[in-house]
C-alpha cells in the first residue's frame, strides 16, 4: 500500500472509530450501572426470593381473583414478575429487573409492550424491600416475608404523604387507605 493511500484510510479509520465509541457511550449512558459488591453479597440470603401466590383469605385488598409473584435472581439484579387476575376477569402480567437500590424502573408487559408505570424498589433487609410508584398512581407497598419464611405480607398503602387517596369501601363501617395481602411461599 502506497503512502498516499495508508494517508487518506488512517483518518478514515479514526473517524470512524470516533463514530463508533461515540454511539457506544451515548448507548452506555442508558444501561444500567451494575449492582455494587454489597448488593451482590446480600442476594444470596434474601427471603423475598422466591415464587409466591396469593392467600385471599388473609388478603383485605377486594377485587382479586387469583395472584402470584416471582422474585428471581437474575445476572446480579432481581426479576420481579406479577400475574393477578382480578375478579371481573382484568388480567394483569408484567415483569420488571431491578438492583433494588431505589432507582427508577420501567414495567413490561409479559408481551413486551411497556407500560405507563414506573416504580422504583428499594431492598430494606434480607426480609423487606419497598416499591414506591413513580407514576401515575402515588403509593407505596412494603413487603415483608414473616420469620418462618413461608408467609409474604405486602402492606399497600396509596398516597404520595401529601395528598392520601382514599378507597371508599366499606371495611366494618370505615373507609380505608390501605390494604394487606398475604401470599405463601410456593415450594
Amino acid at each position: 500500500m502506497s503512502i498516499h493511500k495508508l494517508g487518506r484510510l488512517i483518518p478514515a479509520t479514526l473517524i470512524g472509530t470516533a463514530l463508533f465509541l461515540a454511539a457506544c457511550s451515548s448507548h452506555k449512558a442508558a444501561v444500567r450501572p451494575a449492582p455494587s459488591a454489597p448488593a451482590l453479597a446480600s442476594q444470596a440470603g434474601d427471603l423475598f426470593v422466591g415464587t409466591w401466590k396469593i392467600d385471599l383469605a388473609k388478603t383485605t385488598a377486594p377485587g382479586i381473583a387469583a395472584e402470584t409473584i416471582i422474585i428471581e435472581l437474575q445476572g446480579g439484579a432481581y426479576k420481579f414478575i406479577e400475574d393477578r387476575l382480578g375478579e371481573n376477569e382484568s388480567h394483569l402480567h408484567f415483569w420488571t429487573v431491578t438492583d433494588m437500590q431505589g432507582a427508577e424502573v420501567r414495567l413490561t408487559q409479559m408481551n413486551g409492550q411497556p407500560m405507563s408505570d414506573s416504580w422504583r424498589f428499594t431492598r430494606q433487609s434480607a426480609t423487606a424491600f419497598v416499591i414506591e410508584s413513580a407514576g401515575i398512581i402515588p403509593g407505596k407497598q412494603e413487603f415483608e416475608v414473616n420469620p418462618d419464611g413461608q408467609t409474604l405480607t405486602v402492606r399497600v398503602v396509596l398516597g404520595n404523604g401529601k395528598t392520601v387517596v382514599i378507597k371508599t369501601r366499606p371495611d366494618n363501617g370505615r373507609n380505608v387507605s390501605e390494604d394487606v395481602l398475604v401470599f405463601n411461599r410456593v415450594p
